[in-house]
């Protein structure tokens, strides 16, 4: 099975909050954590976060089929963006 990893986009967040839905609502049921945990995420969050300049929301891709999804950005390292890749590396500050 070939996994990929591709950009999200805006048309992707329903279909991400799904997935957070059936992945994380045994949780919050447990934990009753409405302020953080995934399932009771806004769709305008995920757009924020898919559209977020200093990263990006990653669809993780198995037999081309959305199974999941990785947000990814930047604190502590210096990125840069090359043919819609981001790259990083450790900064020296």
């Amino acid at each position: 099975m070939i996994i990929r990893l591709k950009k999200a986009s805006n048309a992707d967040a329903q279909t991400i909050i799904k997935i957070q839905v059936k992945a994380f609502m045994p949780l919050l049921e447990k934990s009753k954590d409405y302020h953080t945990n995934p399932a009771n995420e806004p769709i305008e969050r995920v757009i924020m976060r898919i559209n977020n300049p200093d990263g990006g929301f990653y669809k993780i891709l198995a037999a081309n089929k959305l199974v999941c999804a990785i947000c990814v950005f930047c604190s502590d390292y210096v990125c840069t963006k090359q043919d819609n890749k981001l790259n990083l590396k450790l900064s020296t500050r």
